[in-house]
């Protein structure tokens, strides 16, 4: 169970976050995911933490390039 959470986790991180590369996108999900698995014996539970985490960064990650190019 944990490696499908982990699997959905990783296409749903390649699905939203489409312009960050693939490896600093698979750190980000292996970290969080480990933790949270680790502390809850939760796949899902730890698989919806993670891809709350990455829809954060997501979100921040766009920001921050809406803001740069609002710079220019």
């Amino acid at each position: 169970m944990g490696i499908l959470a982990a699997v959905l986790v990783i296409l749903l991180a390649i699905l939203f976050l489409d312009d960050m590369e693939l490896t600093a996108v698979s750190l980000i999900i292996a970290i969080p995911l480990a933790v949270t698995y680790q502390l809850t014996d939760s796949a899902v539970l730890s698989a919806f933490t993670t891809f709350g985490i990455l829809m954060l960064l997501g979100l921040l990650y766009r920001y921050r390039t809406a803001a740069l190019q609002m710079r220019k």
